[in-house]
């Protein structure tokens, strides 16, 4: 377990299970508007701490595995 204020969600860390619980060509990755920070605050647009994740388009051309973890799951319940 981590906890922190300035880093509260690290490491960012699931176990397989999680990725068990779903295949992976049925899971639907929604799209992300390439100006989707525009009506963010500006202190929003400025935390920049982690590092940037590679977008989607190169994640299912190289490697469906990193799709997978990059992917949210969430448990059905």
């Amino acid at each position: 377990m981590a906890v922190g204020f300035h880093r509260p969600h690290v490491p960012f860390y699931a176990p397989q299970e999680w990725f068990d619980m779903h295949l992976l060509d049925q899971v639907i990755v929604p799209e992300i508007p390439s100006d989707d920070l525009a009506d963010a605050p500006k202190i929003g647009r400025r935390i920049h701490g982690l590092p940037r994740y590679p977008d989607i388009d190169w994640l299912k051309e190289n490697n469906d595995d990193q799709l997978r973890r990059c992917t949210p799951r969430t448990p059905l319940f």
